[in-house]
């Protein structure tokens, strides 16, 4: 449950950042469409990509897997659903 905050006036709302360290900061590499075998773990059972807060990615690294996964997918290296 998130907790507000109240400062002269102003309500803000806390909210839980995400733990863990980014795995491509750690490796300091970016993916790309040429690592789809390492995507696995970033797809959900039914084939959809994961969000940042389950796989504990920083941002910038969240949207350039994303392109890789929809380049993947378009070059047919992943399915779009699993069955």
């Amino acid at each position: 449950m998130a907790k507000i905050l109240k400062k002269k006036g102003k309500v803000s709302v806390k909210t839980k950042f995400r733990k863990g360290i980014c795995v491509f900061c750690e490796s300091k590499k970016d993916p790309t469409w040429m690592d789809y075998v390492e995507f696995e773990e970033f797809l959900s059972v039914r084939g959809g990509i994961l969000s940042a807060r389950v796989t504990s990615i920083c941002t910038r690294h969240q949207k350039q897997l994303t392109k890789a996964i929809k380049n993947a997918r378009h070059l047919g290296l992943l399915p779009f659903v699993r069955k």
